[in-house]
């Protein structure tokens, strides 16, 4: 496994001892150390010495590395209450799960990962990317999300990004900047015996935990680590997988609740043109586009999305594109920041439901800036018409009552 300094690291296993029984030496500046698997019978990583540590089981935090970010230890192989989440029969060791309450160790050790997918890995990579740009004292402001996702493919004010990653309904469950008390985050991943990331979860801030495509074999010990979780967001070809884990381990049924369609935009296509034009919002706006806000707030009573994650941030960042007619805001469309090559169209509002002439505005935009342009939908139809097409399903799982 190779950490954020380029250097690699034990995922996880004990020291192999010398014929002596003693560990093998390193010297004083660091080295190579060789680990066994659990079973002791071949060596599965190689820990690096000079300025990291092992973790208890497999996570690993950075000493004082010159022109590297620091990040706090990683409580690995333990779910978020500290007990331990694996099945292994070696207790301390040789447990695949690593969790932490950081974001920031989560990237370290997860953000590869994520990116060799972007598409599908979305939901994780822009809920992460902006609670490490909303964390004090961390994180790359240039990197965020949006959580209010999809609809405004032609008609309407609202998208539906929360109900599908299993946090919320309504127009998304956007978050911002939530208070600490109560703050449940968890972050987690998973990496096979030769320490290779292959699996991870995001837990947002009072939201259900969403997973990425979880292997067979990481299944038994994630129900461990999420003991207690009544909500999970995972992708659509894994649903029936993840529920009867759950079933098999737990007893308790999950069941769907919602399923939206991720779409990827193929070629944007004209449709009527339509009387005005697009510009980016600026602060000035803000008056305006705050209203506009609590508007489709107001429309979807029980939705937690916050001001300064729909409005307030992608003000800053410029991923907010309003409608004019007549040199008048008629409507508004916003996007995620991009992150690896990646971002989603969003928060489509129009007073009079309007958002067709906006959205395919803010479509233009993020195509220019992003390799990637999603949107999550549940109308599938009309953002095939505009030159999306579906790549797959994300679907909320719910305990049964």
């Amino acid at each position: 496994m190779v950490g954020p300094s380029g250097r690699r690291v034990a995922a996880f296993g004990r020291p192999e001892r010398s014929a002596g029984g003693g560990v093998p030496s390193t010297g004083a500046a660091g080295g190579w150390r060789r680990f066994l698997d659990p079973d002791g019978k071949r060596p599965t990583a190689f820990l690096d010495l000079g300025g990291w540590q092992a973790g208890a089981v497999g996570g690993v935090a950075p000493g004082s590395v010159a022109g590297r970010r620091q990040v706090p230890r990683v409580r690995a192989g333990r779910d978020l209450r500290g007990r331990c989440a694996g099945t292994s029969g070696h207790p301390g060791w040789g447990v695949p799960w690593s969790t932490c309450l950081d974001v920031r160790v989560f990237l370290a050790a997860a953000s590869d990962f994520l990116a060799t997918d972007p598409v599908g890995h979305t939901i994780l990579l822009t809920e992460a990317a902006y609670l490490e740009a909303t964390t004090p004292g961390g994180g790359n402001s240039a990197r965020g999300a949006a959580r209010v996702d999809g609809g405004a493919a032609g008609r309407g004010a609202a998208g539906v990004d929360g109900g599908v990653a299993g946090q919320g309904g309504g127009v998304g469950a956007g978050k911002g900047r939530r208070p600490a008390v109560g703050d449940d985050r968890g972050f987690g991943w998973w990496t096979d015996e030769f320490g290779v990331v292959g699996a991870a979860f995001v837990r947002a801030p009072n939201h259900p935990p969403v997973l990425t495509l979880v292997p067979d074999e990481a299944l038994p010990s994630l129900v461990d680590v999420l003991a207690g979780v009544r909500c999970l967001g995972v992708d659509g070809r894994d649903a029936e997988r993840v529920a009867s884990a759950w079933r098999e381990r737990t007893g308790v049924v999950l069941e769907e609740r919602f399923r939206v369609a991720l779409c990827r935009l193929i070629g944007l296509r004209e449709g009527v043109r339509e009387p005005g034009r697009s510009r980016r919002a600026t602060q000035a706006d803000r008056e305006l586009v705050v209203g506009w806000f609590h508007e489709l707030m107001a429309a979807s009573p029980g939705d937690t999305s916050d001001l300064a994650y729909v409005i307030d941030e992608p003000l800053r960042y410029g991923g907010l594109t309003l409608w004019e007619v007549d040199g008048r805001p008629v409507a508004m469309a916003g996007r995620s920041r991009v992150v690896a090559g990646m971002t989603r169209v969003s928060a489509s509002y129009a007073p009079d439901s309007d958002t067709g002439a906006v959205f395919a505005a803010a479509c233009a935009e993020a195509a220019q800036v992003a390799e990637h342009v999603l949107v999550l939908t549940a109308d599938v139809a009309a953002h095939r018409a505009l030159g999306f097409e579906k790549v797959l399903d994300r679907v909320t799982l719910e305990v049964v009552a």
